[in-house]
């Protein structure tokens, strides 16, 4: 069919970012032409997030924003995790689906080329962010009236801006769906479902497909890599050895490493990293607590001493490793004690960039239900504190670098919209490591 499409999502997350981008293809090899607004566009999809509240009004407000702009008979589609997650806000005059249920677009768009027989998508192409919430609304409803805020309010627009490259250079392998784990405060395990692992050879495949593109950095997208092949009765370990197996000049990222399997693979992972810990760019472990009763209360399954453990041992092993975690800030019940021990485990540890998350209630997670909530406040000077700590302490096996994390957002940004013409229009591109 002829006609022309625009489609978004959060950018913020890499997951999305490549299913929204195959959707796109699977527009484009039907014929129809990507836009760069949405008022020009036969067909908007809205790829949607509600896995965190500040993500969920973002897609909310891009919702609103684009039906006013949409042209007469334009078709107006709703899809993602906000389906999956909180349904009940999706009450528009619009089409939603589900991620599953995005074969349906065969029938809306007459395809030619079925949605089944579209591949996965190894780049971010003609995929729009979705609409930022206002930094006046930011700092008045997150953070305080002061001259910090303020100064956050546009080191966020900034970060926003000069971080929309991150990826555009690397290779995308989404290696897995779903996971594992049972985190009472999680609630994108509710919209990514049980694990569904991508076989090895496949994303064996993918990768040697970049590696002939001229790609030279590859990141592999799981929600939980420590937990791939438990459905296909394989593991991370298989993987990791069969890719890095493979010859050639490259560097790969492995994210989202739950230190729950880092643990119970430890001596592979030693091996692994011993022999090829020259072409990982990047590992990231988010051990979240370093108390011990919080990280039994978030259901974490191990203790901080053992993610401590493992993460000196992997250092030991490749001294310029880059090493990423995440902690998060506020759970119900930390104590001031719960929270010093955080703070000495991020001192204890030579991180190169610790992200720092408030908690916050989720639909339907375990956390929502427990009592004694810790106040915004409290939660903010907290994160203060720890981000000074290891700003000032350079130097003394303290992270190199404090990333706090705008509140309720993910970390990573893939940022702006490419737009291609032809499903063959993108460049091969040379790249070299990626900087922290």
């Amino acid at each position: 069919m002829e006609g022309t499409f625009y489609v978004c999502c959060q950018r913020a997350c890499a997951r999305r970012s490549v299913d929204t981008s195959r959707i796109a293809d699977y527009f484009l090899r039907n014929g129809l032409t990507p836009v760069p607004e949405a008022k020009m566009a036969d067909i908007i999809l809205i790829y949607t997030c509600g896995c965190f509240a500040k993500a969920e009004d973002m897609t909310m407000r891009t919702v609103a924003k684009l039906k006013r702009e949409k042209s007469d008979g334009a078709r107006f589609i709703v899809t993602g995790c906000l389906t999956k997650i909180h349904p009940e806000a999706l009450c528009g005059d619009y089409t939603v689906l589900k991620p599953e249920e995005l074969t349906a677009l065969d029938e809306i768009i007459g395809a030619k080329i079925p949605f089944a027989d579209t591949p996965a998508a190894n780049r971010v192409v003609n995929v729009n962010n979705l609409l930022p919430i206002p930094l006046k609304k930011q700092i008045r409803d997150h953070w305080q009236f002061n001259l910090y805020a303020i100064l956050r309010g546009f080191q966020v627009l900034y970060r926003n801006y000069f971080y929309s490259d991150r990826y555009a250079n690397a290779w995308l392998i989404k290696v897995s769906e779903g996971c594992m784990n049972k985190c009472s405060y999680c609630v994108i395990r509710k919209a990514g479902g049980p694990l569904r692992s991508k076989p090895v050879e496949a994303i064996l495949q993918e990768f040697r497909n970049g590696l002939e593109q001229g790609f030279k950095e590859f990141v592999l997208i799981p929600h939980d890599l420590g937990c791939y092949g438990f459905d296909l009765k394989t593991d991370v370990i298989e993987l990791l050895e069969k890719l890095f197996a493979i010859e050639g000049d490259y560097l790969v990222e492995l994210p989202d490493v739950n230190p729950r399997w880092l643990i119970k693979y430890y001596d592979q992972f030693t091996a692994i990293f011993q022999k090829y810990g020259h072409k990982v760019s990047r590992i990231v472990i988010p051990f979240q607590s370093g108390s011990d009763r919080v990280l039994e209360k978030m259901n974490r399954k191990y203790t901080a001493e053992e993610a401590a453990a493992c993460i000196k041992g992997l250092r030991a092993l490749v001294p310029n490793l880059v090493i990423e975690t995440h902690i998060m800030i506020g759970f119900p019940g930390e104590t001031e004690e719960d929270f010093e021990q955080s703070k000495n485990l991020v001192k204890s540890l030579n991180i190169n960039t610790v992200v720092l998350y408030d908690y916050e209630d989720m639909y339907g997670t375990e956390s929502a239900a427990m009592t004694n909530k810790v106040p915004s406040k409290v939660i903010f000077r907290r994160k203060r504190e720890l981000q000074r700590e290891i700003k000032y302490n350079l130097g003394s096996g303290v992270s190199d670098k404090a990333w706090v994390a705008p509140k309720k957002l993910p970390a990573a940004c893939l940022g702006k919209a490419v737009v291609s013409p032809s499903p063959g229009a993108e460049t091969k591109t040379q790249v070299s490591k990626a900087s922290v």
